[in-house]
């Protein structure tokens, strides 16, 4: 189970907990190539009735630590 997921099942997320998702991490970097922090980035279909995920998930790590509790950043559902 991934971060991101972990993260869903806590709290008041509940509402998407049993969502089928796909989740990826990926590391920002400055225009120099510093690494600033990890971001997790999920694609979640919260209806049954959709063949496609309609819900984009941001979360970085609480802290700026590589492993860690993450916490949700923003949300966007498809039109």
């Amino acid at each position: 189970m991934g971060r991101l997921r972990q993260c869903l099942q806590s709290g008041e997320y509940g509402e998407l907990r049993g969502c089928p998702m796909l989740e990826g991490e990926f590391l920002q970097v400055t225009r120099s190539g510093d690494a600033v922090s990890f971001v997790t980035v999920g694609a979640a279909a919260t209806s049954r009735h959709e063949s496609a995920p309609e819900l984009l998930l941001l979360a970085a790590a609480t802290g700026g630590r590589r492993r860690g509790d993450v916490r949700l950043l923003a949300s966007v559902t498809a039109p």
